[in-house]
C-alpha cells in the first residue's frame, strides 16, 4: 500500500472507527464480540482497500457499514442476543458523565420512559435510529446500508421519532 493510501486509510479509520463500533455495540450484547466484529470490519477494509481506494468517501462509508451490518447478521445466525436499549441509552459504550443525585434521578426517569418507547418500535425502526444517532450516519448513508431509499429512511425516522415524542408527552400528562 502506498503512503497516500495508508494515510487515507488511517484518516478513514480515525474518523469512522467509533461510529462503526457504536453501531456494532448497539446491536451486540457483548463487549468483546462487538470489539471483535468491529476489528473484523476494518480488517476486511484493509484487505480490500486497494480495490476500494479509488472510491469516494461516501462509497467507503456505505461499504464499511454494510459490512458491519452483515457481520452482525452473521453473528446472530448462531447467537440470538441483543444489546438492551437500557445499556445503549445509559451509555454502555460511552463514558458516563458525573451528575448530582437530582440530575441522576431525573435522568433515570427519562431513560426509563425513553427505553419503553424505543422498545415499542419495530426492529427496522430501532436499527435505523441506531444508525442515525449512535453511528451518526446521514440518511443517504443509512439508505446505502439498509437498501431503502433515502426518502424512506427519512420518513421512517420522522414517524418513529414523532411516535416516541407523542408517547413521552402522554406519559408526562399521566
Amino acid at each position: 500500500m502506498k503512503d497516500s493510501a495508508s494515510e487515507r486509510l488511517g484518516q478513514f479509520y480515525e474518523q469512522y472507527f467509533s461510529r462503526v463500533y457504536g453501531y456494532v455495540r448497539y446491536k451486540v450484547n457483548d463487549l468483546t464480540t462487538a470489539e471483535d466484529l468491529t476489528a473484523s470490519v476494518f480488517m476486511r477494509l484493509v484487505e480490500r482497500f486497494d480495490g476500494l481506494r479509488r472510491h469516494e468517501e461516501e462509497a467507503l462509508v456505505r461499504w464499511v457499514f454494510t459490512t458491519a451490518h452483515n457481520m452482525v447478521i452473521d453473528h446472530y445466525r448462531t447467537r440470538r442476543e441483543r444489546l438492551s436499549l437500557e445499556t445503549l441509552i445509559e451509555g454502555g459504550w460511552q463514558p458516563q458523565q458525573e451528575e448530582n443525585p437530582e440530575q441522576d434521578a431525573l435522568r433515570q426517569d427519562t431513560l426509563t420512559s425513553l427505553r419503553q418507547r424505543l422498545g415499542e418500535l419495530s426492529e427496522r425502526e430501532q436499527d435505523i435510529i441506531g444508525l442515525k444517532f449512535v453511528s451518526q450516519l446521514t440518511n443517504r448513508q443509512i439508505a446505502g446500508v439498509t437498501g431503502l431509499s433515502e426518502a424512506n429512511v427519512a420518513q421512517i425516522l420522522h414517524r418513529a421519532l414523532r411516535r416516541i415524542r407523542e408517547r413521552l408527552k402522554e406519559g408526562e400528562k399521566a
